[in-house]
């Protein structure tokens, strides 16, 4: 969508001096954008709006696939009314995040009314997508991702060679004791970061199949140890498959999973969830 267009629609989707079915017409129009511009407007039409706008924007943030809406929805859900729940359950269903099927398998068995058809209905999406790669989005601010745009000084680990190397800058004497942050892109490719510590700095800000930490061993450069702690993109368990594809072609990894999986108590541990929009207590 041309920036002109998909301005004229923000413009339609806050006025609210519109009619409801146009802010909603145009809420609809944005999401399938999957613009990540997107995710502070929505947060916004959430927080302040009322009615069908309301409601359709919190559906409307599944439909636009950025995975920064997760723990916003999982915020909201507690604190709204029933319908306003199954929008965020259908929402859910819409967005086909990994780490949203705990939640969701819980309602499942749940008393309210409705909730359990629309929480198995949302189940049920997310588990047919699981073959489909799933794209993590940088969950902090956005200046420190444009910052990261162009960061320099990771490693692309295509083969061994490529370890070989860095070896001088992996195995530094004062990295010895710190895991090597890694990133898989979209194109599947695996980056490490050599002295940079921040994955989305690895990531070139860009958003990732996963993230987290790892180690080689210092004489074959074998993966002895990989996990998914990423405090800025938070990959599910799951997203291990991508290290394994992007590393197929070389001999590196003898691993069929993480070593340990992060965060360890889930995804809707109120520790992490008070990190985001819409958490009370």
């Amino acid at each position: 969508m041309e920036d002109l267009l998909f301005q004229e629609f923000v413009n339609k989707a806050t006025d609210k001096g519109l009619d409801d079915i146009i802010r909603c017409n145009a809420v609809q129009e944005l999401a399938k954008t999957h613009d990540r511009r997107l995710y502070p407007l929505f947060l916004d039409i959430i927080r302040t709006g009322t009615g069908y706008v309301r409601d359709d924007t919190i559906l409307s943030a599944g439909i636009s696939q950025d995975s920064r809406f997760l723990f916003p929805l999982f915020n909201i859900f507690n604190s709204v009314s029933l319908v306003e729940r199954e929008k965020v359950l259908m929402a859910l269903g819409e967005l086909k995040d990994p780490r949203s099927l705990e939640f969701l398998q819980q309602l499942i068995t749940s008393d309210d009314e409705a909730i359990p058809q629309i929480a198995s209905s949302a189940y049920s999406k997310v588990i047919k997508s699981i073959g489909a790669p799933f794209l993590y989005r940088f969950v902090n601010s956005e200046d420190t991702r444009k910052e990261a745009e162009n960061s320099s000084g990771y490693i692309e680990v295509d083969d061994v060679n490529s370890l070989v190397n860095k070896k001088d800058i992996i195995f530094h004497r004062l990295n010895r004791d710190i895991p090597q942050t890694y990133v898989v892109l979209p194109n599947k490719k695996l980056r490490i970061g050599g002295f940079l510590h921040e994955h989305v700095e690895v990531a070139s800000g860009n958003d990732v199949l996963t993230a987290g930490e790892i180690r080689f061993d210092e004489y074959t450069l074998e993966v002895i140890y990989i996990n998914n702690r990423s405090n800025g993109y938070y990959p599910d368990s799951s997203s291990f498959r991508y290290v394994t594809e992007s590393l197929r072609d070389t001999s590196l990894l003898k691993q069929t999973e993480f070593n340990e999986i992060f965060p360890r108590d889930g995804f809707t541990d109120q520790d992490l969830l008070r990190m985001f929009p819409f958490y009370r207590e």
